[in-house]
């Protein structure tokens, strides 16, 4: 997007033509930045042995407590990044 500006140069004005881009939309900003596996689950449209198998892997870093998993929505981001990298890398 290309915004005009004017502008003075001493004595004399001019126009500054500036392109701007358009802010990126934030992956998944539905979800909190703390997210649990039911929501890794909705996020990746993967099934709950699929998610359990990713995080007990250590393929989506995480922290467990108690009972619980506990992954921040970054990693979530970062793991679909490396996988569409390594993807393309392939291809």
């Amino acid at each position: 997007m290309w915004s005009r500006y004017n502008a003075e140069l001493g004595h004399r004005k001019i126009d500054l033509f500036v392109y701007r881009r358009k802010e990126k939309k934030k992956m998944f900003n539905e979800y909190a930045d703390i997210i649990s596996v039911d929501d890794l689950m909705k996020m990746l449209h993967i099934g709950k042995t699929t998610a359990y198998t990713l995080v007990k892997e250590k393929r989506i870093q995480h922290v467990k407590v108690g009972r619980k998993y506990i992954i921040p929505q970054k990693v979530v981001i970062q793991f679909l990044e490396e996988m569409c990298h390594n993807k393309a890398q392939d291809n």
